[in-house]
């Protein structure tokens, strides 16, 4: 009986030896597959944050030009309606007429273009 104790001895033992083994191994495995699972959601992470601030640079650009746009449509406006506010003297046309009358001679004198013409050149 002694004989089959020892057998059977032997045989608990060499099974512990068998079960630390695999429980190390599957403490190791267990390590190895936590790293890559952590580096994985770290990986995903970073991607998750630059496509944040890429999207958040592209939407705050727009948003940017549109203030600008709107900044620019709120000053032509405003000297659109100054321009529309304050009476023009006389108009364009007006202008232009009195402009071209001033440069025929009157009466066989010179106009008034010919005149400051005269002048200038008396100055120099």
């Amino acid at each position: 009986m002694s004989e089959k104790k020892d057998e059977l001895n032997k045989l608990v033992a060499a099974e512990n030896v068998k079960y630390h083994k695999e429980n190390q191994n599957i403490l190791s495995h267990k390590k190895t597959v936590k790293e890559q699972v952590e580096q994985y959601f770290k990986e995903l992470k970073n991607k998750l944050e630059k496509n944040h601030e890429t999207v958040l640079t592209s939407v705050k650009s727009d948003l940017n030009a549109i203030s600008l746009f709107t900044t620019q449509k709120e000053d032509k406006i405003n000297e659109v309606q100054t321009v529309l506010t304050f009476p023009m003297p006389l108009s364009f046309s007006k202008r232009s007429r009195r402009w071209r009358n001033s440069l025929k001679p009157k009466n066989h004198e010179p106009g008034l273009a010919i005149l400051l013409h005269q002048n200038l050149f008396q100055e120099i």
